[in-house]
């Protein structure tokens, strides 16, 4: 009877264990003695379990007494960046990325982000969202995949170290890097209007800010041109029928920046008009030599 009994209570706790999934979005605090205002730094981390993933995509939140400060994703597995690690007004994190080539393995590195202490007790690191998908060609969900949250400590008093300052931009000594710009024209983008498209890439500080200028064909000699700041993609041009040279440029959270120019060709009814007053002038001068012709 010891045995059954010995049995059934080992199927209990098995039954009643919490599940274990080889596959897990976890976090890594990269300090033990977190103080009041102490800033400190978290890895994102995702183990595969053996399957071959291609894209992640989530949200990272915290408790309120906890604040995110900063993100970089320089040392990250991924190496595209559909939607770079933004931090909201709400303090949340977002992100989406993916590795062409598929990734398999544990303690894989998404990106590393800073958090400010800002009230003394326990508090929380959470994933708000978290979804991989599998190397497969198809978009399939990896599943299941546990999603792991981290305690935070927060005690009063000073560290000895003293408030600890994380700056993730201090290592950023490199420009961010351009997808090509594309001017293009839809009917169901900016009610039919010509507009460019761009994207950069800046895997250590993130991107700042965006800048377009619009070059208009001879009117540029004349100093004329458009400049748009603090610019969001897509932009609709000034210049819908006149052909341009569109120069965008990013600027990283460090300062540094890249930019690249691309063409807006003329439209079909600039072509028109120059057809047209290329003809008149062509009559005209064909005229007024028959005509001296004719006199002389």
């Amino acid at each position: 009877m010891g045995y059954f009994t010995k049995i059934a209570t080992l199927l209990v706790l098995v039954l009643l264990a919490p599940p274990v999934f080889g596959q897990t979005a976890k976090f890594r605090v990269l300090e033990s003695d977190i103080r009041l205002e102490d800033s400190f730094v978290v890895q994102v981390l995702i183990d595969t379990g053996g399957k071959k993933i291609n894209a992640v995509e989530g949200a990272v939140q915290t408790s309120s007494g906890l604040t995110i400060q900063d993100v970089r994703y320089g040392d990250s597995m991924l190496t595209l960046w559909p939607k770079a690690p933004l931090i909201d007004s709400a303090g949340r994190l977002s992100f989406q990325g993916g590795v062409p080539g598929g990734y398999s393995g544990s303690g894989g590195l998404l990106f590393t982000f800073s958090v400010r202490a800002n009230q003394i007790g326990g508090h929380r690191i959470y994933f708000g969202d978290f979804k991989a998908f599998l190397h497969d060609g198809q978009g399939t969900e990896l599943n299941p995949i546990e999603k792991r949250t981290v305690n935070i400590l927060v005690k009063e008093g000073s560290s000895n170290r003293g408030p600890k300052i994380v700056d993730l931009q201090s290592g950023d000594t490199e420009a961010p890097e351009f997808f090509v710009p594309l001017v293009a024209r839809e009917a169901s983008v900016l009610d039919n209007r010509y507009f460019v498209s761009f994207s950069a890439v800046d895997k250590h500080s993130g991107i700042q800010s965006y800048r377009v200028v619009e070059s208009p064909f001879i009117l540029r000699l004349f100093g004329l041109k458009t400049v748009h700041d603090n610019a969001v993609t897509p932009v609709a041009l000034k210049y819908q029928y006149w052909p341009s040279r569109v120069t965008v440029s990013a600027t990283d959270k460090a300062g540094y920046s890249a930019e690249v120019t691309v063409s807006k060709s003329q439209d079909k009814y600039v072509l028109g008009i120059f057809g047209a007053a290329l003809i008149s002038i062509c009559a005209g001068l064909f005229i007024r030599a028959r005509r001296k012709k004719s006199n002389a």
